[in-house]
C-alpha cells in the first residue's frame, strides 16, 4: 500500500497508489499525489515492470510526472509499459513541457481500453466503471488467484463483473452513510460491502476513504452487509493473496493482522 487517501493527501496518507508483485514482476497501480514517495520501501525504480493508471484525476495520476523524471534521470529502464485511461498521458505530457518527447522514450504507452489480455505473469481484464471521466477498473489473475481493483466508481454492473469471486477486492469507500449529499460518482463503505457481497468476494479491502472520515466506522458500515473477510488498507502494509487466504503484514516488523 503506497497511498490510500481520497482526493488529497491527509495526515500521512498519500493518495491512491499500490504495488502488485508476482514473482519478480512489479506492477504499479495508480500514482496519486504523494504515493511515489513510498515506492522505495518496496522496490527499486529499475525493478518496475509496468504501470497502470485508471483515470486522469490527479489523486490517481499526478505522481506519474515524478516517476517519469525519476526513471529518466536515475534509472536504466526504458520503455516501461504504461497502461492508461484516456487523458492520462496527454495531461502528464502537457505538464512535462519541453521534455515531452522523452516521455515516450521512458514509457511504452498503451491505451488500456476495455478488454482482456496477458501482461507479464498476469491475465488482465479491464472494464469501464461509473465515474465522471473515463475510468478503468482492473482484474488481475495469476496462479489461480484474483485481485480486483475498483478505481473510482459508483456501484455498477461492470464493477461486479470485475470483482466476481475475487480473492482480494481492493475497493474505494470514499463516503460514509452520514454523507447524505455525496454525489453519486463514488461509493459509500456500505455500498462497497454490498458490491463485494453480490460478487462473492473472499476478502474486501477498503481504500480511497475521504480525508478526516472515521475509518473504523467505514469498516463497520461495510461489515454490516458483507459477511467475508474485511480490512482497511494502511500505508506500508503488504497484503498476500494465496491459496484463498488473505493476510497482511507491515514492512517493518509489526505482527501480521
Amino acid at each position: 500500500m503506497l497511498g490510500t487517501s481520497a482526493t488529497w493527501p491527509w495526515s500521512g496518507r498519500p493518495c491512491s497508489g499500490y504495488l502488485v508483485r508476482e514473482g519478480d514482476w512489479n506492477l504499479l497501480v495508480e500514482l496519486g499525489s504523494g504515493s511515489l514517495a513510498g515506492l522505495s520501501r518496496f522496490t527499486a525504480l529499475d525493478e518496475i515492470s509496468a504501470v497502470f493508471v485508471s483515470h486522469r484525476h490527479l489523486d490517481h495520476s499526478s505522481d506519474l510526472w515524478g516517476l517519469f523524471y525519476a526513471l529518466l534521470i536515475t534509472s536504466t529502464r526504458r520503455r516501461v509499459p504504461l497502461l492508461a485511461a484516456p487523458g492520462v498521458v496527454e495531461q502528464t505530457v502537457e505538464q512535462i513541457g519541453s521534455y515531452k518527447d522523452l516521455f515516450f522514450e521512458v514509457f511504452s504507452v498503451q491505451q488500456a481500453g476495455p478488454g482482456s489480455f496477458p501482461l507479464g505473469p498476469f491475465y488482465v481484464e479491464v472494464a469501464e466503471v461509473s465515474h465522471t471521466v473515463p475510468t478503468w477498473g482492473l482484474r488481475l489473475e495469476a496462479g489461480g488467484e484474483v485481485l480486483a481493483f475498483s478505481a473510482d466508481t459508483a456501484p455498477c454492473s461492470s464493477l461486479e463483473h470485475l470483482a466476481r469471486g475475487a480473492d482480494l477486492f481492493l475497493c474505494e469507500a470514499t463516503y460514509l452513510e452520514e454523507d447524505k449529499d455525496a454525489p453519486p460518482v463514488h461509493m459509500k463503505a456500505r455500498e462497497a460491502g454490498e458490491v463485494a457481497a453480490r460478487a462473492g468476494v473472499r476478502f474486501l479491502l477498503l481504500t480511497h476513504i475521504w480525508p478526516g472520515r472515521d475509518r473504523r466506522r467505514a469498516r463497520e458500515e461495510a461489515a454490516a452487509v458483507f459477511p467475508g473477510g474485511l480490512g482497511l488498507a494502511e500505508e506500508g502494509e503488504v497484503y498476500r493473496v494465496g491459496a484463498g487466504i488473505m493476510a497482511a503484514e507491515a514492512r517493518e516488523g509489526r505482527e501480521a493482522i
